[in-house]
């Protein structure tokens, strides 16, 4: 057995494995960019405060996920018995993938936030993909060059910009960036466009 307990881990890489009996990791302070614990029999991390990247459990039999805080960036549990997720509070910027390829996946009384989101008509959403959709109007667009500013930054890239007119004269998007991004149109008169943004 191991047993990992009140430590303050800030490390690159952190792999625990043992060939045939428990690994337990338990009340420590782990900020990590790569967490694997590979175990023959089980698996516990429970009462952590994590900062993770990548947070991997492989195991033969049985893994437990339970009573922690903290922000994970994807969680992935492969076990061919059971997997128990309970009683957590964690933010998961990506996704979570339990694969079972036996028996049951428990999740239970977890607190797990994918992102917030702003459902308005100046809004964003977060998929659990890691993309991010904004959305918004603006009233007044003519031929002067007009910024829009997105709801909230794109924390990687804007990667699309799609404007819709009520006129029929072309509207032009340009100099996309995480904040804004530009615009105008060819007809004089000011017109109200909608628009849409993809990014992560």
């Amino acid at each position: 057995m191991i047993s990992w307990s009140n430590n303050d881990l800030t490390v690159d890489t952190l792999t625990v494995s043992v060939s045939s009996n428990t690994a337990n990791i338990t009340a420590n302070s782990i900020n990590v960019n790569s967490l694997t614990a590979n175990n023959a029999n089980v698996a516990n991390l429970v009462a952590n405060s994590i900062t993770v990247t990548l947070l991997t459990i492989t195991n033969s039999q049985a893994n437990s996920l339970s009573s922690n805080s903290g922000n994970i960036t994807t969680f992935s549990s492969n076990s061919a018995n059971l997997t128990t997720i309970s009683a957590n509070n964690i933010t998961v910027n990506n996704n979570i993938s339990v694969t079972n390829n036996v028996s049951a996946n428990t999740m239970n009384a977890n607190v797990v936030t994918v992102k917030a989101s702003s459902i308005a008509a100046n809004g964003y959403s977060w998929l659990t993909n890691g993309l991010l959709l904004q959305w918004g109007n603006y009233q007044s667009v003519n031929t002067v060059t007009n910024v829009i500013s997105f709801s909230i930054p794109f924390p990687t890239a804007c990667y699309s910009v799609v404007v819709g007119a009520n006129t029929g004269v072309n509207t032009i998007v340009f100099s996309i960036n995480t904040t804004n991004f530009s615009v105008k149109s060819g007809n004089t008169t000011s017109s109200a466009i909608t628009w849409q943004a993809v990014g992560s």
